[in-house]
């Protein structure tokens, strides 16, 4: 009898074990961070956005260029002219050449305006992309969480071990160039 009670006793011991046991792997999350600026300034896709974006501002630069060459060429033939044109004619110019001003100085202006509206939507297509693979690939491998560090500061520590920049760095990368 002494035999039994202390087989069942173990026997609930090893049942109630494994069932800790089982628990404890099911309740065990898995999760990593990502430093995401690293990420993203890795990412293909950023690179060529920032590609774009430079050959767009060289056009935009170019133009604006070209129009201060033009007010220029404008001022330096009013000043080769002021002599012989009359006070009427002067104005008249003079006029034209303010005019000429504001409209580069607006121009100008636009296109810095134009220039940081297409920088931030680029760079929202791009943090969509980006986030969209770091939420598949998370349920792809079965992660619980992802984290992201910042430049704020919002992880201030995490072991190596559980940092998988650069596993993703290499996923969106083959991902987005087809590999």
């Amino acid at each position: 009898m002494k035999k039994n009670i202390i087989i069942t006793v173990l026997a609930i011991g090893i049942v109630v074990n494994l069932g800790l046991t089982i628990f404890n792997i099911k309740s065990t999350k898995k999760v990593a961070y990502v430093r995401s600026q690293d990420l993203v300034y890795a990412f293909d896709g950023m690179k060529e956005m920032q590609l774009k974006f430079q050959e767009k501002s060289k056009t935009w630069e170019a133009n604006i260029d070209t129009l201060k060459m033009e007010y220029q060429k404008s001022v330096t033939d009013y000043q080769q002219q002021i002599n012989q044109l009359s006070v009427e004619e002067r104005a008249d110019r003079e006029n034209l050449l303010y005019m000429q001003q504001n409209n580069l100085a607006q121009y100008a202006e636009n296109m810095k305006i134009k220039a940081q509206e297409e920088e931030n939507e680029m760079l929202e297509g791009v943090l969509n992309q980006v986030n969209a693979f770091v939420e598949d690939y998370g349920q792809k491998n079965n992660y619980d969480l992802i984290l992201g560090t910042t430049m704020s500061g919002s992880i201030l520590y995490g072991n190596e071990v559980i940092d998988i920049t650069q596993e993703i760095i290499t996923a969106i990368n083959n991902d987005y160039n087809g590999r």
